[in-house]
């Protein structure tokens, strides 16, 4: 299942950036927060999460709805490679930009209305343990070759 942690978003209207866990300040100040703070998991199944866009360090006062934007994954394939489907809600009169790790994968503007959106990403932490597997899986294919080649 994707990880929300990888989400952020950019109110760009406010120059904030908001994760899991954390913001960037418009100066540039990283400021950790508790988890959840302004992405919260509303469902795992099916996953649904939300992002909270006024930001109460600057002064905004947060009504708390996380729904700018509100995400359903709609759908999610592959093993390493995974493409994944989402469904968008949004009801703000802030710009917002979506991002999965660096990559924006989509620019709400200001209005009320729901968009599909979707992205395929390498799930990286995965590669090392399926080469490693590869390399076990082969090694004893060769054993094994060997060891009937000598009988």
């Amino acid at each position: 299942m994707v990880d929300v942690r990888r989400f952020k978003i950019y109110v760009a209207t406010t120059g904030v950036w908001k994760g899991y866990d954390y913001i960037v300040m418009p100066d540039g100040r990283k400021v950790s927060v508790s988890p959840g703070k302004y992405l919260t998991v509303f469902s795992e199944k099916p996953l649904i999460f939300g992002f909270e866009d006024m930001t109460e360090e600057i002064g905004e006062s947060p009504d708390w709805d996380f729904d700018e934007p509100k995400l359903e994954v709609v759908e999610e394939t592959g093993v390493f490679k995974r493409r994944v489907r989402l469904r968008a809600t949004y009801t703000a009169v802030y710009e917002v930009q979506l991002y999965f790790d660096n990559t924006l994968l989509y620019r709400f503007t200001p209005g009320f209305y729901t968009v599909d959106i979707e992205f395929i990403y390498t799930e990286i932490g995965w590669l090392p343990v399926a080469a490693g597997a590869a390399a076990i899986i082969f090694g004893l294919a060769i054993a094994s070759i060997r060891k009937s080649i000598k009988k």
